[in-house]
């Protein structure tokens, strides 16, 4: 596929080259900007025809002249030739220099068109000078991608522009916008990660009245505490275009919306106001702790198959800039009884890659109304029939009756349409009507080092004229790219079905239900899009009390059918693990647990098996944790060479310190710290900045107490260091 971001204008000035994503001797050229198409002789399809006498409007507005002509968005010859001479000689520099042996021969690809539009800047051209302006049919998205337009002046427009259109100049503006698909030249990455906990501690002592004092001492304790970070990381190779940068930003962003979007942790409903009630009980005790957490991730990734908008657009330069070519051999002015105002003019076209599909030619047929069998027969994509007919062989409608019988190369066989009914200027017969199933199968999104290999069934089944053709392609790194094409006979006017078997690198398989699909363009992504890591920490006394804990891990994915398994054991010297695998849904699966907790006593306890949708597991009831999060986002590494913190946790037996180093592009593992008491998480931290200045300079953030374990590291909150 076609790399956006490296575009190559040393070898035609102004004309940008593209590379592929995969193969080192295809190229990709786009010209700058459209064109009035020329035909095989070379001369332009372009016809003015304007009223000798204006025609009356209902609105009481007068028509004054028609316009038809043909736009390509396509390079010429000279360029194509240039072009594809200097980059043979660069890829056969480029072979014989690596040893290679002889290079083969360069390809000048256009990109996979997937969808387009294109128009002609004359709907709003002041003063009522254009009636109206179309395009019967979009570009052709096939060779030359060729459109026809058609113009409608007003009195003064056709006036004004018998004369623009002549000389020097351009006054046709035409822009194309068309949807290619490319590969994605970026890896970038979202993360959210969102906190809420919640601490309700309830002491109540009531004094015994016999000795005199009957009071009551209600000693309550609440607290509510949120915290969370948001980070977007995008690497984007050096020179890119901003342009670029601002599209895949603004796509992770919008990601992280709908993400957050009924998704982060619902608010915690406090302890109500019953369950607070002291009654009468001598002395009650209520310690409550609610914690939710919210962890998305999200992958936008490197060479994955994305739409990207090519928007070429200019003015035309005049028929008459064209060597040889004189105005008078194309514009012609008209009676009202002209018999061109009373003919219809047919434009037929055959929608088909014919280069690259077993389609030897196409022969048409076109009956209007009494003027029967015009014959016409297209063997390449840019080939175009014309139909001029009397208004008056057909009552004056403009529908026409047409067949077709496709010759295929190989084939004793054709296929022949029934009489299919068309009405209008243009008849264009797309690659579905043509008895071909033509398939394109292309590896997107997949990365061969999860997935060595993705086996694809295609089938196509049309009961009703006999169809029922299938075949299976094999995706791996050496073979991107995978071709079905099959003669059916018929026309393909319903969906296939694929299939895709994964073959994963651990030797397992993962298969995908059967899916439809209706374009000729089939993109094969992996079928995991994030990483999931689950943190498992032993939170008991492993000094003391516990020897071991051993613990069955599975993560199950249920409506992807896909399962992950793992066994761990954890100790004094090992207290946490951190258990990372690929996955399919990141909110799709759950964690089941099952294991042994074995004492120094030696004694044993079985952990029940227990099912969570939480990725942090504590196992051992007696002490919770703190999550300590560095986050550098702020820090601009233009400035500071490096940064260091001090993190300090002290209360109920437990003194630890964390000394972490950040440089350039770190993104510290989180810190975990198992703590006896949930209520105690106050901690104090510091952080130094070493400043990239001459001399060196330092500034300090110093010491102080917080509870938020998200340490957000912000230099313009540092002060110098003495």
């Amino acid at each position: 596929m076609l790399l956006p971001d490296t575009g190559d204008t040393s070898i035609v000035p102004g004309q940008p080259v593209y590379s592929d994503d995969k193969i080192d001797y295809v190229f990709y050229a786009l010209p700058d900007q459209p064109r009035i198409r020329q035909n095989e002789q070379g001369k332009p399809v372009f016809g003015f025809y304007k009223y000798r006498n204006p025609v009356p409007r209902p609105d009481g507005s007068n028509g004054g002249g028609l316009l038809f002509f043909d736009c390509e968005f396509v390079l010429s010859a000279d360029t194509q030739q240039k072009l594809i001479t200097q980059l043979q000689t660069r890829v056969n520099q480029k072979y014989a220099a690596a040893g290679r042996g002889a290079a083969p021969p360069v390809e000048l690809r256009m990109p996979t068109w997937l969808k387009g539009t294109a128009s002609v800047n004359l709907k709003d051209v002041g003063d009522n000078l254009v009636e109206t302006a179309w395009s019967p049919a979009g570009p052709s998205l096939y060779g030359s991608n060729i459109t026809p337009f058609t113009v409608e002046f007003s009195e003064r427009g056709a006036t004004l522009f018998w004369q623009i259109l002549q000389g020097a100049g351009g006054s046709l503006e035409v822009s194309y916008q068309l949807t290619a698909a490319v590969a994605c030249p970026v890896n970038a990455s979202a993360w959210f990660y969102m906190s809420k906990y919640y601490d309700f501690v309830q002491h109540v002592q009531t004094n015994d009245p016999w000795v005199g004092d009957s009071s009551q001492v209600n000693n309550l304790t609440e607290t509510f505490r949120n915290s969370g970070a948001e980070v977007i990381t995008a690497t984007f190779p050096p020179g890119t275009d901003p342009s670029l940068e601002a599209t895949v930003m603004d796509h992770l962003y919008k990601f992280l919306e709908s993400m957050l979007q009924g998704q982060t942790p619902g608010d915690i409903t406090p302890v109500s106001d019953q369950d607070r009630k002291t009654g009468t009980a001598d002395t009650i005790d209520r310690h409550i702790t609610i914690s939710k957490t919210a962890d998305f991730n999200y992958n936008f990734n490197l060479n994955e198959a994305i739409d990207w908008q090519f928007n070429p657009q200019g003015a035309l330069p005049n028929i008459t800039t064209i060597p040889g070519v004189k105005w008078n051999d194309y514009a012609f002015e008209v009676d009202l009884n002209d018999p061109f105002l009373r003919q219809l003019h047919l434009t037929i076209r055959v929608d088909a890659d014919f280069a690259n599909l077993p389609i030897d030619s196409v022969d048409v047929t076109v009956d209007y109304g009494t003027n029967t069998g015009h014959g016409f027969q297209f063997a390449v994509a840019n080939d175009i029939g014309k139909l001029d007919a009397w208004l008056s062989d057909n009552q004056g409608k403009t529908d026409f009756v047409y067949r077709y019988v496709v010759n295929y190369r190989d084939k004793h066989n054709t296929f022949a349409s029934p009489d299919l009914q068309g009405q209008g200027n243009v008849l264009t017969i797309p690659i579905g009507e043509l008895g071909i199933l033509d398939v394109a199968v292309e590896a997107g999104a997949l990365n061969f080092d999860q997935v060595p290999q993705a086996q694809v069934t295609v089938r196509y089944q049309h009961p009703g004229n006999h169809v029922d053709e299938s075949d299976i392609v094999m995706l791996d790194k050496d073979h991107r790219t995978q071709r079905i094409t099959k003669v059916i006979f018929a026309q393909r006017d319903k969906a296939f079905t694929y299939e895709i078997l994964y073959k994963l690198a651990d030797g397992s398989q993962y298969t995908v239900s059967p899916q439809q699909h209706l374009s000729d363009q089939l993109f094969i992504n992996g079928p995991f899009t994030n990483t999931e890591t689950v943190t498992v920490i032993a939170g008991g006394d492993l000094d003391s009390v516990i020897d071991a804990v051993f613990l069955e891990l599975a993560y199950a994915d249920a409506s992807n059918n896909y399962t992950q398994n793992k066994s761990i054991a954890l100790s004094k010297a090992n207290p946490f693990f951190n258990w990372s695998f690929p996955v399919i849904d990141a909110a799709g699966g759950k964690i089941t647990y099952s294991g042994t907790v074995t004492h120094k006593d030696h004694t044993r306890e079985d952990i029940p098996e227990t099912t969570t949708d939480q990725r942090l597991v504590v196992i051992g009831g007696d002490r919770d944790v703190i999550q300590f999060q560095i986050v550098p986002d702020l820090i601009d590494w233009t400035q500071v060479r490096l940064a260091t913190v001090h993190i300090h946790y002290a209360a109920d037996q437990i003194d630890q310190a964390y000394d972490v180093i950040v440089h350039k592009g770190d993104r510290p593992a989180p810190i975990i710290l198992g703590i006896h008491d949930p209520s105690h998480t106050s901690f104090t931290w510091n952080s130094t900045f070493y400043m990239a200045t001459t001399p060196p300079s330092r500034r300090v953030i110093a010491d102080h107490a917080a509870t938020d374990p998200v340490i957000v590291l912000d230099p313009d909150q540092a002060a110098p260091s003495p």
